[in-house]
């Protein structure tokens, strides 16, 4: 039991980035609210989730292609294919300074151009969708709401370094996940956008959607790729990075399914536009978790938005919530540390999110 100041808080809010599944078999005040989508301001772009909440609104079947493409589904894989060019949509995804989703923030471009550069007969492209905290939704909502969206970023991803196959890895617990992607890969497959010379490209990309089970670590990039090896899941020392050394010993690039999401939305708008969005040095939005407010829920903040507003989002108010008053807050799941109100002006991103939690808990 909690004892001390952490007993004597009236009100802890939990705020996560990273997304598993759907917990159905958890009990209620952890699933409670998680597939629910927050509220954000009018000014707030939605890059991640604009097309999920207009299939919402007209109660549209996530995997409906033709729906889909009607509210622009795999447009910027035809301009990347038509107009870019394998080299211009990389050069994009570097102008639009596009970091990894996945907790590292590390550079996309940077990982795609090596993996197309290293001389290989064979290359993949891994869209990590296992989500390694098991109370965090906000992956597995993305999934599940607009799996185009990352089967999109996903196929421009292996067209720009000449990957001829790719995986969506998911969580062997997520069943209605699973069952949504491979539902949707197989209509992209019919309709020409993946598989063999996909639009016309001339370049050929298999598609599949693995379940992984497994622990904690299946969430670092080269244990979950032992795993789809078949292999003990163990990580490994780098370099070499799985770009030049990876899946099958070959070139790979791993990325978040958040990180792809974003990809099409890259391409269709500009890197400018892209750029101009939250935080300068890693521009963009997020999917934040919210729980322990009033009201729990995923909702698309901009990088770099401060932890006051993102709890606000659930009915928490820095002065109270249901007059209780907000003590703290827990950012980042379990892996993460335990913020105090005055710190709540702290901008929510990789790098300066934790900071102050790295001070609080003496940690470097």
């Amino acid at each position: 039991m909690p004892t001390g100041p952490a007993r004597r808080a009236s009100r802890v809010i939990s705020t996560r980035r990273c997304g598993a599944s759907d917990r159905r078999g958890l009990p209620g005040r952890f699933t409670e609210g998680m597939t629910t989508v927050l509220r954000t301001p009018a000014e707030w772009p939605a890059v991640l989730l604009a097309r999920s909440k207009a299939a919402a609104r007209s109660r549209a079947d996530p995997t409906d292609l033709d729906a889909a493409v009607r509210r622009g589904a795999f447009d910027g894989l035809r301009r990347a294919v038509d107009e870019l060019g394998a080299a211009g949509t990389i050069a994009a995804i570097a102008a639009a300074k596009l970091r990894g989703r996945g907790g590292a923030g590390f550079p996309a471009a940077d990982k795609w151009r090596l993996a197309a550069t290293t001389p290989a007969p064979r290359r993949f492209v891994v869209a990590n969708g296992y989500g390694a905290d098991p109370a965090s939704f906000t992956d597995s909502l993305l999934l599940e709401t607009d799996p185009y969206a990352v089967i999109e970023g996903l196929a421009i991803a292996a067209y720009a370094i000449g990957a001829g196959e790719a995986v969506i890895a998911v969580r062997g617990d997520d069943p209605a996940a699973t069952a949504r992607l491979e539902s949707a890969v197989a209509s992209a497959e019919e309709a020409g956008f993946v598989g063999p010379d996909m639009l016309g490209s001339g370049h050929d990309l298999t598609m599949t959607v693995r379940p992984v089970q497994g622990a904690y670590m299946l969430g670092e990039e080269t244990v979950l790729l032992k795993a789809l090896e078949g292999r003990r899941g163990q990580p490994e020392q780098r370099p070499p990075h799985p770009a030049e050394r990876g899946l099958f010993g070959m070139p790979t690039v791993v990325q978040n399914v958040q990180t792809l999401a974003a990809v099409p939305w890259i391409i269709v708008n500009g890197a400018r536009a892209f750029a101009g969005i939250g935080s300068p040095s890693a521009p963009g939005t997020i999917l934040v978790q919210v729980r322990g407010a009033d009201r729990g829920g995923v909702a698309e903040v901009p990088i770099g938005t401060p932890l006051r507003d993102i709890v606000a989002l659930g009915g928490a108010a820095a002065t109270g919530t249901k007059g209780r008053g907000v003590k703290a807050i827990l950012v980042g799941g379990p892996s993460g540390g335990i913020l105090p109100a005055d710190l709540l002006d702290t901008p929510w991103s990789s790098s300066q999110t934790s900071a102050p939690v790295s001070s609080t808990w003496g940690g470097s």
